[in-house]
């Protein structure tokens, strides 16, 4: 005869067992929370939809060929856990998977982790701890659209970024990038929204943005920008709507030349919301 001592630690034991790896799914969506994901032991899940989502804050790391038994998912969210590692076969075998979100781990580095992924349309890094990215870390993504690398702790613009010539949305924001050298995005044909705002960026290159041919929005809020030579801007961004500057080191005298140069070539600068007597267009700058 079993005790109820010992019937209510069986009960609590086999409690924790399952929510180790519990998987639920509605008609649309596969939902695993307090999943232990164990190397050479890969996820199997009966019946699981095309969207899987992992959550619960507990990943720490994503072991080679972790989803080879779930490779028709198409998106996979592993946003808001602690992921601080990624093997080159962390998502081997996903060659369905069209949308990726790492967002708010920990993730430090970024190599060449997706080079399956080969139909991924949109890849989200944001809010991590990323400095390095190597060069060939996006190699193969011939059909990402949306690259998300905010909230991290880049120096520099990665050069990875320039192998990505379907790329249309490209978020650099939030980082610690000082510089843009020349041509740094030349192979980025069809970018249209560019966010290099919250950086440090002080000095732009001549023809920082050449190629950019069809890039609409562009914004350097947020920097430490004192001038721009807006004929040599312009002559790469043909197509740009929408240039938002507020909060920079300008001057007031070359803010005013800016902004009214940019709005006779029909480029909107978003108004500033200074309401200092050194302002112009309502952004703040220096009477030096």
């Amino acid at each position: 005869m079993v005790s109820n001592k010992g019937l209510s630690l069986f009960i609590i034991l086999l409690f924790i067992e399952n929510s180790l790896q519990l998987c639920v799914s509605n008609s649309a969506i596969t939902s695993c929370s307090q999943l232990t994901l164990i190397r050479n032991q890969p996820l199997s899940i009966a019946n699981y939809k095309r969207y899987l989502e992992i959550s619960g804050g507990t990943l720490e790391w994503i072991p080679a060929r972790t989803f080879s038994k779930v490779s028709l998912i198409t998106v996979l969210q592993l946003s808001r856990n602690k992921i601080k590692t990624l093997e080159e076969d962390s998502f081997s075998g996903l060659q369905d998977l069209t949308k990726l979100n790492l967002y708010d781990n920990k993730l430090e580095f970024v190599g060449k982790f997706f080079k399956e992924c080969s139909k991924l349309e949109q890849l989200d890094l944001g809010m991590n701890k990323v400095a390095t990215i190597t060069n060939d870390a996006f190699h193969g993504l011939n059909s990402l659209v949306e690259l998300n690398l905010g909230f991290n702790s880049l120096a520099l613009v990665p050069e990875a970024v320039n192998s990505l010539p379907t790329l249309k949305e490209l978020s650099l924001n939030n980082n610690n990038i000082q510089i843009l050298p020349a041509k740094v995005f030349s192979n980025l044909k069809n970018l249209e929204t560019l966010a290099l705002n919250d950086n440090r960026i002080a000095q732009i290159y001549e023809n920082a943005f050449g190629g950019l041919r069809n890039l609409k929005k562009l914004a350097l809020n947020s920097n430490y920008v004192t001038d721009i030579d807006v004929d040599d801007t312009l002559q790469d961004l043909s197509a740009l709507s929408l240039l938002n500057l507020n909060i920079n080191s300008f001057s007031c005298r070359n803010l005013e030349k800016i902004v009214s140069k940019l709005n006779r070539k029909n480029v909107n600068v978003p108004m500033g919301t200074s309401k200092s007597r050194n302002s112009f267009h309502g952004i703040s700058c220096t009477l030096n």
